[in-house]
């Protein structure tokens, strides 16, 4: 989208790391819960648009997870993946809570980016919560926390290419694929966003293994485990 190629030009750094100040990590092994991806992959069209590719995306959240899952394994904690739940009502609560962590994460992005765009009662804070609705996470896995994952990655189409060098004979620079994404640790027993890391790039194939682990390991950089 617009967005994502806007933040991808704003966001000279490929990660930014943020967390609460006075949050403290217990002195003994935690559990993790590990939401499920939110990942999609689009092709970027000659006119501008993501056309979303239900085949490259199943293949980056498989890489994506696998690849988080292996990093993760080597902090002294207790990763938990995600149990679908069999009730539907408890699903669609679940299903809202990773909606919501893409909503937060999008503001938490922009504000990150664009420190003039902080409401005031935000200046010099990192103060944000998805809520008290998590509890339902940690009653249904038993985590300390949660590790929500976002990414959105697109790459130019043949037109898109063609486009991109037709404008630079002319002095005008077309964008072309992006690699936006955000990881965010939430503690389930209050909701508040403990640490948060971002990267935003134009390269990087995540349909591929080797890519896939190079942004998961920059996602994940100092995270707090």
């Amino acid at each position: 989208s617009v967005f994502f190629i806007s933040i991808t030009l704003i966001g000279c750094a490929q990660t930014q790391v943020r967390h609460k100040a006075d949050h403290y990590e217990p002195q003994r092994s935690v559990s993790v819960l590990l939401m499920p991806v939110d990942i999609e992959l689009s092709a970027l069209t000659a006119g501008g648009v993501n056309e979303v590719r239900a085949d490259w995306t199943a293949k980056a959240e498989k890489l994506v997870s696998k690849s988080l899952r292996s990093q993760l394994a080597q902090h002294d904690d207790k990763l938990l993946d995600y149990v679908e739940p069999t009730d539907s009502d408890t699903l669609q609560e679940h299903n809202q809570i990773n909606k919501l962590h893409g909503v937060v994460g999008k503001t938490i992005l922009i504000h990150s980016l664009l420190p003039a765009t902080e409401p005031p009662t935000k200046k010099g804070s990192f103060e944000w919560s998805l809520g008290q609705e998590v509890s339902s996470l940690r009653e249904a896995s038993g985590a300390d926390y949660g590790l929500f994952v976002f990414v959105r990655d697109s790459y130019a189409t043949a037109g898109r290419k063609s486009l991109i060098v037709a404008s630079a004979l002319f002095g005008l620079y077309v964008p072309g694929g992006s690699q936006v994404g955000f990881a965010t640790l939430v503690d389930l027993r209050d909701g508040n966003v403990v640490w948060f890391n971002h990267i935003s790039k134009q390269t990087g194939d995540l349909r591929t293994e080797s890519a896939a682990h190079s942004a998961v390991q920059e996602l994940i950089e100092d995270i707090p485990l």
